[in-house]
């Protein structure tokens, strides 16, 4: 079941379907910041650090499929250790 939920479709299908949170905020143009924000918060209970924010967008910044890249940050922040620890 560990297994599944880190390499199965239980969570890598919600992060990207359509309908989704993070397909919604996308429609609206939220910003790559707010979008890392409001994971952070509904993941991990708290807001990014000055230095995992920078990071973060400027990744995102770098890669070719901005929706892509920030379906790669929801699943770090759920797959995190902080994650189960929190949740």
């Amino acid at each position: 079941q560990a297994l599944h939920l880190l390499a199965g479709p239980t969570y890598t299908t919600k992060i990207s379907r359509k309908g989704s949170r993070l397909d919604r905020l996308l429609e609206k143009d939220v910003s790559n910041s707010d979008i890392v924000e409001e994971f952070y918060l509904s993941s991990l209970c708290r807001y990014p650090t000055q230095n995992e924010q920078q990071k973060l967008v400027g990744w995102v910044r770098q890669q070719p499929s901005r929706r892509k890249a920030l379906e790669d940050v929801v699943w770090a922040l759920v797959s995190s250790r902080e994650f189960a620890y929190v949740h």
